[in-house]
């Protein structure tokens, strides 16, 4: 599915609206934008959603880590993360 697709167009981002503008919660709106956004990544080419779902682990056991520890630690972990993202 690409933007300009009419599954795009007249289902997709109508749907996304509806739900996302419905919600009264932030964390409902951001759940509700995670669960499109994997969707669109799905419908494309399903191994991409797969890469992304391990990217998405990844970072978020860095950015504990980096939450945990301070000083030189903290500099390293993040620094391991920056690498993991630009490979």
């Amino acid at each position: 599915m690409t933007f300009a697709s009419i599954q795009f167009l007249f289902y997709f981002l109508p749907l996304f609206l509806l739900l996302y503008f419905s919600a009264k919660q932030i964390k409902t709106k951001n759940f509700i934008f995670v669960v499109f956004s994997l969707i669109f990544y799905s419908v494309g080419y399903t191994p991409h959603l797969l890469i992304l779902l391990f990217s998405i682990a990844v970072n978020y056991y860095v950015a504990l880590a980096v939450d945990r520890n301070e000083g030189a630690r903290r500099k390293r972990f993040l620094i391991l993360g920056v690498i993991f993202n630009v490979l």
